[in-house]
């Protein structure tokens, strides 16, 4: 399964990459981008199931990235991380279609159980098109 890692940061994509490694996914899933152009980019060019992106980037954010992967693929898992602690800013990426949000800063451990939570409903939507 490939996880798209979408941020300007190089460091948060490091600590992104060792939280999915540690949670399962191994190294050669994990697909990196430093905006969101260049994530729709690989996301075009990987399949990936999930998609981690950060909100505030250069070139194209993560918000105007959401509500565009979203007209590509509307089944992707998103998790957004932003620094904004506004309500109307989580509002206004749940309504752009993403899965779940984490606000930075944020401890290993809820990052780990945020994925966690993408990892199983990934397995369970697998699960349901095995079945039918």
């Amino acid at each position: 399964m490939n996880v798209l890692i979408v941020d300007d940061s190089a460091m948060t994509r490091v600590i992104l990459k060792r939280n999915l490694i540690a949670v399962g996914v191994r190294e050669e899933e994990i697909v990196e981008a430093e905006n969101g152009e260049k994530g729709l980019a690989r996301f075009e060019t990987f399949h990936c199931r999930a998609v981690i992106t950060d909100w505030r980037m250069p070139v194209m954010d993560g918000l105007t990235f959401v509500k565009e992967l979203r007209k590509r693929d509307s089944k992707v898992h998103i998790i957004m991380l932003t620094a904004a602690n506004e309500r109307g800013d989580v509002v206004a990426a749940i309504e752009s279609g993403v899965t779940d949000y984490l606000i930075k800063p944020f401890e290993p451990a809820d990052m780990r159980k945020k994925l966690l939570t993408m990892l199983a409903r990934i397995e369970s939507s697998k699960a349901q098109l095995c079945a039918t």
